[in-house]
């Protein structure tokens, strides 16, 4: 996030996340709820089958020590989150949402 906002544009910049692009929904669904970024801690020591990155974190991590140009992951968690795991919600209006230029408003 601090590095490429831009990459959550495909989430926040449509209703449903990815799931819906267009149709005749897209504007009326545009209407209904807040852009919201929600920062959760998240146990990645469980099995695979509950969680992937891809890179792997820890070629992340590395590549992130070694100064490389650009360091991103994608996270696919399917484990529940227990809500004292959620640590906030941001949504545009509150600094930290809005210390990404580069985020939809």
């Amino acid at each position: 996030m601090d590095e490429d906002a831009a990459g959550c544009d495909p989430l926040l910049a449509y209703w449903g996340g990815e799931a819906i692009r267009g149709g005749p929904e897209r504007a009326l669904l545009g209407e209904v709820g807040t852009l919201t970024i929600v920062a959760a801690r998240l146990d990645f020591t469980s099995s695979w089958r509950h969680s992937t990155t891809r890179p792997a974190l820890t070629k992340l991590f590395v590549g992130r020590l070694l100064g490389t140009e650009r360091c991103s992951a994608d996270v696919l968690y399917r484990d529940l989150v227990p809500p004292e795991d959620i640590i906030a919600f941001w949504q545009p209006g509150h600094s930290e949402y809005d210390r990404h230029c580069g985020l939809p408003r």
